[in-house]
């Protein structure tokens, strides 16, 4: 992925996208470390009713009201040894072939509060655990991919590539600042987006909602030639 293309998708979300609800609560979100922090050591329900809320309103309206309550606190204990495992990973950084990082990632993805869900819900979920590791999907997006952990898991290593290739891409312009520095700052987000955020949103606008990948020859031509 070169980073213009990144570059377009993140602006073409970001104008079909501003300033929604279920944008406005994710900004508020990653903002919050102390909520972030919480997430990877030790979850409220409240923290849970957070996540269940910006679910619900970044598009899976059906998800069970007693979803944070019945779903995510009771298996908690279980899921967090893996979580702690991927806590201090990130989507540039972390060794995809190291045996213990594709079990924690595998075996978080498929934990049972995920039965009754679909991929979007456990994306969506495990986002939050770990925003710079996890990116988010939906049913378009993980459609190529196998089912359950070891399809999410192949498709974390393809966003790998892609944000490698975008970071040497931006690299190779001299700045300063990183992508999504430079990125959330351009496009004018009070908060920063880790780059998984500003990957998902290329995805979703290229794949979910049909955009062109990358911005027009004709386009580029005319504002080079302006």
């Amino acid at each position: 992925m070169k980073f213009r293309d990144l570059a377009w998708g993140a602006f073409l979300y970001r104008n079909r996208n501003r300033d929604t609800r279920g944008e406005r609560i994710y900004s508020d979100l990653i903002g919050d470390n102390k909520f972030l922090g919480r997430l990877q050591d030790a979850p409220l329900l409240d923290d849970f009713e957070t996540i269940r809320d910006f679910v619900a309103h970044f598009g899976v309206h059906w998800i069970p009201k007693a979803f944070a309550k019945e779903h995510l606190l009771p298996l908690w204990p279980t899921l967090k040894p893996h979580i702690t495992v991927l806590a201090e990973e990130t989507l540039e950084t972390v060794d995809f072939s190291n045996p213990p990082i594709q079990e924690a990632i595998i075996r978080a993805f498929n934990w049972p509060f995920w039965v009754w869900g679909s991929n979007t819900v456990r994306s969506k979920v495990m986002h939050f655990f770990n925003v710079r590791l996890f990116v988010m999907w939906d049913d378009r997006i993980s459609g190529p991919y196998p089912v359950g952990g070891e399809g999410y898991l192949e498709f974390l290593r393809q966003m790998q590539i892609q944000a490698r290739e975008a970071i040497a891409d931006f690299e190779k312009l001299h700045r300063s600042s990183s992508v999504e520095a430079f990125l959330s700052e351009k496009l004018g987000y009070e908060t920063r987006r880790p780059l998984t955020k500003l990957i998902d949103q290329y995805n979703w606008i290229t794949i979910s909602e049909g955009w062109p990948y990358s911005p027009p020859d004709w386009l580029l031509d005319l504002y080079l030639k302006l």
